[in-house]
């Protein structure tokens, strides 16, 4: 049986922001045998899903039972401030360091630096033929990409990391 814990969602620190990764107190993460780093699975009551980073919370916020995660990821499971989510530790290989193959639409440039794109996608996790926004720099627009695959094949969801070693090309059809 998975081990979870229930906890109140809060407002991100703000060197978190943008970065989907949420906070948890020291006691939830042994709870669940997590570790700083680690990938925990957040389920909101509307029983959406998310997968992030798990860090521990600043001392002062020990012994509240929340959990602190950004507007990407609230927005992603439905949840708002003050809402409960069950937080257990992610049952899924780390996918790093495998192939990503993405197709432009909408007019998106085609000549994006892999690098890049993994750095804007750092923490976050992809499943086929989800859309991605990259936001241009130097404009005040977003590029809009398709997942075309994910290497190898066996593999239905990729962990993208800023890590150089991430592969991600951009394909033209």
């Amino acid at each position: 049986m998975i081990k979870s814990v229930t906890l109140t969602v809060e407002r991100e620190y703000r060197v978190d922001t943008g970065k989907s990764r949420i906070r948890i107190d020291y006691d939830s993460m042994n709870s669940i045998s997590a570790a700083t780093g680690d990938l925990v699975k957040i389920i909101a009551t509307r029983r959406k899903n998310f997968i992030a980073r798990c860090l521990p919370l600043y001392i002062k916020d020990h012994n509240r039972q929340i959990v602190r995660m950004d507007s990407i990821i609230r927005a992603k499971l439905g949840a708002v401030i003050g809402d409960t989510v069950s937080v257990s530790k992610a049952d899924v290989e780390d996918n790093r360091y495998k192939k990503l193959i993405l197709v432009p639409l909408h007019g998106a440039p085609a000549n994006l630096d892999g690098r890049y794109i993994a750095n804007i996608l750092a923490n976050t996790k992809v499943h086929r033929n989800d859309l991605v926004s990259i936001p241009l720099l130097g404009r005040k627009k977003t590029a809009v990409y398709r997942v075309k695959s994910i290497l190898p094949a066996s593999l239905s969801v990729m962990f993208i990391d800023s890590d150089p070693m991430t592969n991600i090309e951009i394909s033209q059809a």
